[in-house]
């Protein structure tokens, strides 16, 4: 089982678990079909690569989006027998995703109908949606399509779980640095993936708009509480 409390780890430690899923659809009803998952360092280094398809249990009339057809899936685990493995990939690692409500909840659904306890959903996760947006005033949409473009990334196989998350990954990177935000050398409290310094530096470089809006702090770390 994850463990609940993980020790403070230097900044350099700090690893980074970058999150796609490949859905049914949108609804309270849909399922994951393919979940990919990249883990990268502080310094965008990736280090560990993982995807894996999901037997849904259910019809997939999202093929066209993804091309995953029902034959693709026929014989692909369901999600209680990659749950284990996948929580401990997650587990102790700061948890990123584009559009990061949707594939958090997705996940914690998934978890929690395979009984499957994982804390670090109920605390913070990092969304490039938002990070990107920060980093990159001037892009017409928050989509990783358009976010990816801005950034020069290429993604050529986009809508496939492990391209898309290794894709959010680079994006991940590129935003940092951008905005200055690499984590200090010092060591800092990393407690169920919350950075502090990390949170603090963010926030004075979200750029001013017309309208009062939340910091990058409030809004790229995010409670699942």
């Amino acid at each position: 089982m994850p463990a609940a409390n993980p020790a403070p780890r230097p900044a350099a430690d700090v690893e980074f678990a970058v999150v796609d899923l490949e859905t049914t659809g949108l609804g309270e009803r849909d399922r994951v079909v393919e979940i990919g998952v990249v883990i990268s360092d502080a310094r965008g280094t990736i280090l560990r690569e993982w995807e894996s398809l999901v037997q849904p249990g259910c019809a997939i009339p999202t093929t066209a989006i993804h091309g995953i057809s029902a034959a693709d899936v026929r014989d692909a685990p369901r999600f209680a027998e990659v749950a284990a493995e996948l929580a401990e990939l997650l587990d102790q690692r700061v948890l990123v995703a584009h559009n990061a409500p949707f594939d958090l909840r997705f996940l914690r659904r998934e978890f929690a109908a395979v009984e499957v306890e994982f804390a670090p959903l109920r605390c913070h996760y990092l969304d490039t949606c938002v990070l990107g947006r920060a980093a990159y005033p001037s892009s017409p949409s928050r989509s990783l399509r358009t976010l990816l473009e801005m950034a020069g990334i290429n993604n050529a196989a986009a809508h496939t779980a492990l391209a898309d998350a290794r894709a959010t990954a680079e994006l991940l990177a590129a935003c940092m640095q951008r905005l200055e935000l690499a984590p200090p050398t010092e060591s800092f409290a990393f407690h169920h993936g919350l950075s502090p310094a990390l949170r603090a530096m963010a926030a004075p470089r979200y750029p001013r708009r017309r309208r009062p809006r939340q910091s990058v702090t409030q809004n790229t770390f995010t409670s699942l509480e």
